[in-house]
């Protein structure tokens, strides 16, 4: 009886014990599924996360560094080099290198610089990066640094500029800020109050890296090895792509997602601490920690029955053992459950394909009920194209002999039930079941990131603000032209456009208003253009288009000249009426070049050629052009040393009363003598002064110049009356312009009384309402206003009325035959009718004879200038009127007196 007690308990402790270690394992078992398929969830996000950042990491920096080799390799900025270099006095070419580096900072740089090969700047625009936080020279083959200066990342690229026979005519750098990483940098919100996204760059003495979400601050020489175990960066920068457990720099635990940067010889790494990475896991671990504990008491409490009868312990096995059961399938349930929400589409195949299973989320990928898949076969749901690929994948599991390798990922492209195509991420694995080979399929969507690619690819080969394409598309496009109509032996051209007056819309009205005019631009250019012609934009306001087939130059004529209708038409934004036009040059292939750069360079070269001749123009290339571009070039730089030469000098030209024949003021006009070219026309040196922006220094020397010679001539009392200057277009658009004028003649120290400004209608009628308050502004101090060649312009009564002007100048081409055509007896009479009604005084220009000065005294016109009275003299003897001087000026008579 003792011994059966005796098994009896023994029976009843080795049952307890059972029960309790089935209870443990199936609640664990349950456990580790939930954990392991979680930690696998979350730590693809981590990995996916990454890579999205990665991505657009790397297309950033290359987007910057094509814009870099985009202005290395542009022909014209070359050429200027390559002139500076044989003749560094050349001033065309700096002025050339200058006009280019402010037309391309607006294009995503904050600064460029052209350099000489001795490293001597020949021009910069923009603001450079001062005393960068952190520097970091990236792995290319030009000189290329990533910066965090001023809480932001700066790209600096410094890139030699070589000639067509790849000899070293000078170096660009360039800056540009990079706001989108910077941001990325720092937004790091979605991953968690410990999110943290590091970039970092590798260095003989260690890590160099980056403010980050938490530190706040830059990282230098950090070992690669820290307590004993390498960080996670050290595996981004050794190419590897991963995810590591470890310790950060506060000693926190945390889950690290790492990656190289492409090429570039830096690493990134986005982390989380682990607690809050897993912190949903751990919930799980407690709420089955509970279970475990009520399973063990459960147990405890079986073993306190072992007094019980045997049969009260059979039926409490009995009992127990249906529990366990309820729980194993309870746990079966928890599985499936896990297996139908995770985001991959899971299918289970027989070795001949056959689909044996699958979860709910392959069904919807497939588009199909649910059963509506089963004994189907899987080729029926890839697109043919990609059938070799699946097969050799499943082959190749077939013959492999490691079953250990991890399985690898790869693209197929499925077919819905409606026969729609998507892409997916597939992964195959495989499994011996009951002596059966069977594979299991995951598939994921990776539609959403496919578009991204293509966005990514899209940014990098068009441009942002008018979506056209870029120049590293459109040298592509023309390369593959060249091809196809070498083949077909057909014509193409490339048309090079600039916009006229657009810098002068940007700066007045704001960039806002002109990037809407360069995107309606964009719009009217793709209007005139057929489906297999391009258009795209080379840069500030340059665009280029690509004409395809055509036959003869004439079709590109007839294509130019409605692109210049279009153009020329106004444009009506944000309520302002602008008017713009363009300048256009053609280059025919093969004509005019055989490859990419050639057809570039002479497109360009006739686009100059075409501004020089006008307005809403343009030119065939031609070779003579590069002459008078050479020409062009030289007075150019020689004109840029005339001020610090003391080249120039003012000659004084008086006007005189009709009425008393006394002199009333005198016009400045400026005089050219250089030492080898002699005397040079103002009609040659002008234009290129004004087209250079040279005018400004000039212009402001002319009224410095002109107001030393009043107080000369104060000091002297030679001459009493007012000195009148030319205002220029360029001067006249500085919103500055009554500062600086304000400023010369406070410190020449001059009445302002005894100056005068003359100024054309047209210069005025570009900004009406800024134009009438800047003359306001200097005739309030004293100084009088002509408004110049009178007649040629608007001539409205209704506009002129409103400026402040004091005297009407009528054109010399007016006066000219005044007394021979009756039209232009008519039109004097009408204007010195009209100005002395609004009591305006009226100025003859280019009186030449007798019988012209009779006919302006008859009309009453005011006063005059010109050869009959004398041509424009030094100022040592311009006011002085000596019988001799008036006998010889009146036997000259030239055609003309204007050379201003």
């Amino acid at each position: 009886m003792h011994t059966r007690k005796r098994r009896e308990r023994r029976i009843s402790i080795i049952a307890g014990l059972i029960l309790v270690t089935l209870t443990l394992v199936a609640s664990l078992s349950i456990f580790l599924v939930m954990e392991h398929q979680a930690e696998r969830i979350v730590n693809r996000s981590l990995l996916l996360s990454l890579e999205s950042r990665t991505h657009l990491f790397d297309a950033k920096i290359q987007q910057r560094l094509d814009a870099n080799q985009l202005v290395a390799t542009r022909p014209f900025i070359i050429a200027q080099l390559k002139q500076l270099d044989a003749n560094p006095d050349d001033f065309k070419a700096i002025k050339s290198l200058q006009l280019a580096a402010d037309t391309l900072l607006p294009t995503g740089f904050s600064l460029i610089r052209f350099s000489m090969p001795d490293r001597h700047t020949a021009a910069a625009a923009g603001i450079a990066a001062v005393h960068p936080e952190l520097t970091v020279p990236l792995r290319l083959d030009t000189a290329v640094h990533l910066m965090w200066s001023d809480s932001g990342f700066v790209l600096s690229q410094e890139r030699p500029m070589l000639d067509a026979r790849h000899r070293l005519v000078g170096y660009v750098l360039t800056e540009s800020r990079l706001p989108e990483l910077t941001r990325m940098l720092r937004d790091t919100q979605t991953l968690g109050k410990t999110g943290e996204l590091v970039v970092c760059g590798n260095a003989n003495s260690g890590m160099q890296c980056f403010p980050a979400a938490l530190s706040r601050r830059v990282y230098l020489d950090v070992p690669l090895v820290q307590n004993g175990r390498r960080l996670p960066m050290a595996y981004a920068f050794e190419g590897e792509t991963g995810l590591t457990t470890t310790r950060d720099y506060r000693g926190r635990e945390v889950v690290a997602a790492y990656a190289p940067l492409g090429q570039l010889g830096l690493g990134m790494v986005l982390k989380v601490d682990t607690d809050e990475l897993y912190a949903p896991i751990y919930e799980q671990v407690r709420e089955v920690s509970y279970m475990l504990l009520f399973f063990l008491a459960a147990g405890l409490l079986m073993l306190y029955w072992l007094v019980n009868p045997l049969v009260r312990k059979l039926a409490i096995s009995e009992r127990e053992a249906r529990h366990a059961s309820e729980r194993l399938r309870d746990s079966e349930t928890r599985t499936r459950t896990i297996l139908d929400n995770i985001d991959e589409g899971l299918i289970t195949l027989a070795e001949d394909g056959t689909i044996e299973s699958l979860n709910p989320v392959a069904e919807r990928l497939f588009g199909y009920p649910p059963g509506g898949l089963l004994g189907g076969n899987m080729l029926d749901l890839i697109n043919p194209g990609n059938h070799p690929e699946y097969r050799e994948r499943i082959e190749h599991h077939v013959a492999r002999r490691d079953l250990g390798t991890p399985p690898s990922s790869f693209e197929l492209t499925a077919i819905r039930r409606n026969g729609q195509e998507l892409p997916v991420e597939a992964r195959i694995s495989d499994m011996v079941l009951a002596g059966r080979h069977k594979f299991i399929l995951a598939l994921q969507d990776i539609t959403r990131r496919k578009e991204t690619e293509a966005r990514i690819l899209h940014i990098a080969s068009h441009d942002p603000l008018t979506d056209l394409p870029n120049r590293t598309l459109l040298e592509d496009r023309i390369k593959h032209a060249i091809h196809a109509n070498h083949r077909r032996r057909e014509r193409f051209a490339v048309i090079y456009i600039d916009l006229n007056d657009f810098k002068t819309i940007n700066d007045s009205l704001g960039h806002t208003l002109g990037d809407t005019l360069l995107r309606s631009v964009a719009i009217r250019l793709k209007g005139c253009l057929r489906e297999e012609d391009t258009v795209a934009r080379q840069g500030g306001d340059e665009f280029i288009v690509i004409l395809s087939r055509i036959e003869h130059p004439d079709d590109a004529a007839t294509a130019v000249q409605k692109i210049i209708n279009t153009l020329t038409e106004p444009y009506t934004i944000e309520g302002h009426e602008l008017h713009s036009g363009a300048s256009l040059g053609i280059a025919i292939y093969p004509e005019d070049g055989h490859n990419v750069t050639a057809l570039l360079k002479n497109s360009d070269t006739a686009m100059y050629q075409a501004k020089a001749s006008g307005r809403n123009n343009y030119r065939f290339y031609s070779p003579e052009m590069d002459a008078k571009a050479a020409d062009r070039l030289m007075l150019e730089n020689n004109l840029r040393r005339a001020l610090e030469r003391n080249e120039l000098s003012l000659h004084y030209q008086p006007i005189v009363s009709l009425a008393s024949g006394e002199i009333m003021a005198v016009e400045a006009l400026l005089r050219w003598t250089h030492p080898v070219m002699g005397v040079v026309s103002p009609a040659r040196f002008i234009p290129v002064a004004e087209d250079s922006s040279l005018i400004l220094p000039i212009g402001e020397w002319v009224l410095e110049t002109a107001c030393r010679q009043i107080r000369e001539w104060d000091k002297t009392k030679q001459f009493s009356g007012r000195v009148v200057v030319n205002l220029s277009p360029r001067q006249f658009r500085q919103g500055d312009l009554v500062k600086r004028f304000t400023h010369i003649i406070e410190r020449t120290g001059i009445d302002p009384q005894r100056l005068g400004m003359e100024i054309t209608e047209s210069v005025i009628m570009e900004n009406l309402d800024s134009s009438i308050r800047m003359l306001q502004s200097l005739k309030d101090m004293g100084v009088e206003f002509s408004l110049d060649d009178f007649g040629t312009g608007y001539s409205s009564l209704s506009y002129l009325k409103r400026f402040p002007v004091d005297k009407l100048k009528i054109d010399q081409s007016f006066v000219r035959d005044l007394v021979n055509d009756h039209d232009d007896e008519a039109l004097v009479k009408a204007i010195i009718a009209m100005a002395h009604s609004l009591k305006i005084r009226v100025v003859a220009e280019g009186v030449e004879t007798r019988q012209q000065l009779d006919f302006l005294r008859e009309q009453h016109c005011d006063q005059y200038q010109g050869y009959y009275f004398s041509r424009p003299l030094p100022p040592t003897n311009s006011c002085s009127r000596k019988t001799e001087t008036m006998r010889t000026n009146q036997k000259q008579t030239p055609p003309s007196n204007r050379q201003d």
